[in-house]
């Protein structure tokens, strides 16, 4: 299950969980060339965490695994910093990096796994931008 990015499909169905990219004052530009206008989720908005711990929890009652991959990599850091709602709510928060909010949806994810007792596997990204989490026990990083 990858996200926050490679989730332009799921922007097909649920467009709300989406960011907008934003360039010269207009929303949905495609500001990365071969990238989507809202193709990674949108840390701030609530129904992405919501709709992430019902899928995840599902994904736990179905699968025996207790690994999943959540990737976290690639995520479009100018699409963040581009959308006025994400860079409004990163200053209203004290949010001072992508990194930083990319640590904070990263941490949200994290909670819910440890919540239904699995582990994570993530790509090495979070490990080479220097994404702070905090449950280390719950987390492997999967190097490319």
């Amino acid at each position: 299950i990858d996200t926050p990015g490679h989730t332009y499909s799921w922007g097909k169905s649920m467009p709300e969980l989406i960011t907008v990219c934003w360039a010269n004052g207009k929303p949905y530009q495609a500001i990365y060339g071969q990238h989507g206008e809202m193709e990674i989720l949108n840390p701030i908005e609530p129904r992405v965490h919501s709709t992430m711990d019902a899928l995840l929890r599902e994904v736990k009652s179905i699968f025996p695994s207790n690994y999943i991959h959540l990737g976290m990599d690639e995520e479009y850091d100018l699409c963040w910093r581009s959308n006025p709602n994400v860079s409004r709510w990163m200053t209203d928060n004290k949010i001072n990096s992508t990194r930083d909010l990319h640590s904070y949806y990263a941490n949200r994810i994290l909670d819910t796994m440890r919540n239904i007792s699995a582990i994570t596997i993530v790509w090495q990204d979070v490990w080479d931008e220097k994404v702070e989490v905090s449950f280390l026990l719950f987390l492997m990083i999967n190097l490319w």
